[in-house]
């Protein structure tokens, strides 16, 4: 762990992930640069493998409130999203968890929006959607400037359950945090699996009007799934998500029928015993 000693306890906590394949780290300086007290807010950047990037550790190095976090494991070892974020969640100290993903930038004023709704509503789980910055609009020298993104950026997926979302960190035990289950491990819908269980809880959920800005880049840590097979089965079944796969998309369906709202791997081994053949 690197990072910063004993503080005042900070009302949040921004927790994002990596698998060590990120090519650029604008998240780290848009959450370090953000018009917040520093002394009221924390960032930890949770690697699933041990990451020595340079330009890495020296973004994180300018922010006294900014810290990484590895979790060691293998490189044999296919990453989990959900086993990156519940450990920074148990590292961090905030009441209010902040989760985005670790390819987006935002307004420095992000986190006192966050604060302020959070502070107005209880059980808030507040989502941001993601714009897009299209590829035939990509410029390397002005991708991740914020007066460009504004300018060029669409919104391509209303409903991206992974750009950023936010809620009290009683109000994510609620549901015991994020699936560790080994079917979702690497690309998929980890982002997805949480909210049908916040859904399913009963929890208030908003959609905020500010945007957060993903930069154009090459595909990293994208399925390996034959996305055309998938689309072939999907038209069969519509129950099948492309990008997740047949057995992440069997346990979605079967979150969505029963209404489970809890992280547990002994329901989705119950799930996957009933997956039908195609």
């Amino acid at each position: 762990m690197f990072g910063f000693g004993k503080r005042k306890k900070p009302s949040i906590s921004v927790i994002t992930w990596d698998a060590s394949f990120r090519d650029f780290f604008h998240t780290v300086d848009c959450f370090g640069s953000q018009n917040f007290p520093k002394e009221d807010y924390e960032f930890i950047w949770v690697d699933f493998y041990r990451n020595h990037n340079p330009q890495l550790l020296q973004k994180i190095s300018q922010y006294p409130n900014a810290r990484l976090l590895n979790l060691d494991h293998d490189q044999s070892t296919q990453w989990h999203l959900g086993k990156c974020v519940n450990a920074g969640i148990a590292e961090a100290r905030g009441e209010i968890l902040v989760i985005p993903d670790g390819d987006i930038t935002a307004d420095a004023d992000l986190l006192d929006a966050i604060r302020r709704e959070h502070a107005e509503y209880k059980d808030l789980v507040l989502y941001f959607r993601r714009w897009d910055e299209p590829s035939e609009k990509h410029d390397a020298h002005q991708s991740y400037q914020l007066d460009y993104l504004q300018r060029v950026c669409e919104l391509t997926n209303a409903t991206n359950y992974g750009g950023l979302i936010s809620l009290k960190r009683q109000t994510l035990q609620q549901v015991n945090n994020y699936e560790e289950h080994c079917v979702f491990a690497g690309p998929g819908a980890n982002g997805l699996e949480l909210y049908l269980r916040l859904r399913n809880k009963g929890l208030p959920i908003k959609w905020h009007t500010k945007k957060i800005f993903h930069p154009f880049h090459e595909n990293t840590g994208t399925s390996s799934t034959d996305r055309a097979a998938m689309e072939q089965l999907a038209k069969m079944h519509p129950w099948i998500n492309p990008y997740s796969g047949i057995e992440q998309s069997w346990v979605l369906k079967c979150r969505n029928l029963d209404l489970s709202c809890e992280a547990n791997t002994g329901y989705i081994d119950q799930c996957l015993e009933h997956i039908p053949t195609l």
